[in-house]
């Protein structure tokens, strides 16, 4: 995407203390693939769910080359007694957030995916399994495994189910994602990246330093989506969403998945190299 509200070069005053760097034009003279974000407007009260993209099936990201909390080795502080940052990579359903994550974590920053987190709480010896099961008998496959496709179909239409689920998993989720941060922190990790998918909708802003945001123009995120789980169930995701425009309003930073990976991969080892050494 490229930059949201288009890259016009947009610069952080040094002294602007909501902002730990500032956006640099790179050595070979292109803008930065981010922005600082506009002032986040006040927050407001939301119906929208909180579980639903993190209940995609199959094919909508890929965890290869992730590292969770146990594994991987840190980036660690320049001071010993410095905390770490948490930043918290939210945007759309199909805007990029898993490739950014990924990107974090080829570069030695241990991250956290949500997602990843739902899909072992999921399954077979998941710690939510059982609980599930009770509530979506329907969705048992005859493997004996939960079908989350069908779930998802089902909670779109359905909000009691839908919260159900939400009362059940998002506590987990939370005391993963704690117990992630504190692991890093152990480890002396500078920075701890988490993808959360519906991150403003579930009012998790509080346990984050900063909140990237990954966003790209509404119809590619449309077409991204529809190709990943067809028509109907992308445009059911999406009227349960926020506006894009609004997540954004809210985020400290703003990427745009509009460019290549690559070119995402040098803007962010220049920003945290020179927002703090590792």
């Amino acid at each position: 995407m490229g930059l949201a509200g288009g890259a016009t070069g947009d610069r952080t005053h040094p002294s602007d203390p909501g902002a730990p760097f500032s956006p640099r034009t790179s050595h070979c003279g292109r803008r930065p693939l981010w922005r600082k974000a506009p002032r986040r407007a006040p927050g407001r009260a939301t119906d929208a769910p909180r579980l639903a993209s993190e209940l995609c099936t199959p094919g909508d990201r890929k965890a290869d080359g992730l590292r969770g909390p146990a594994s991987g080795r840190f980036r660690k502080h320049s001071r010993g007694t410095s905390p770490v940052r948490k930043v918290g990579i939210t945007g759309g359903a199909a805007t990029g957030k898993s490739t950014l994550l990924k990107i974090l974590s080829e570069l030695g920053y241990p991250v956290f995916s949500a997602d990843e987190v739902v899909r072992r709480l999921l399954a077979p010896q998941g710690r939510a399994f059982s609980q599930v099961k009770t509530l979506c008998p329907w969705a048992l496959s005859p493997e004996g495994t939960l079908d989350r496709r069908k779930i998802l179909e089902r909670m779109v239409r359905d909000e009691s189910l839908r919260r159900k689920l939400e009362a059940l998993l998002h506590p987990l989720v939370r005391e993963e994602l704690l117990a992630f941060f504190k692991e890093a922190e152990s480890k002396g990790a500078s920075w701890a990246f988490a993808e959360i998918p519906l991150l403003f909708e579930a009012g998790w802003e509080g346990l984050f330093d900063e909140i990237w945001v990954v966003t790209c123009k509404e119809d590619l995120q449309r077409s991204r989506l529809r190709e990943r789980v067809g028509e109907e169930l992308a445009e059911a995701l999406l009227r349960l969403q926020w506006p894009l425009s609004e997540k954004v309003a809210r985020a400290h930073r703003v990427f745009s998945s509009e460019d290549p990976p690559e070119s995402w991969r040098r803007e962010l080892q220049e920003l945290l190299s020179r927002s703090r050494t590792p």
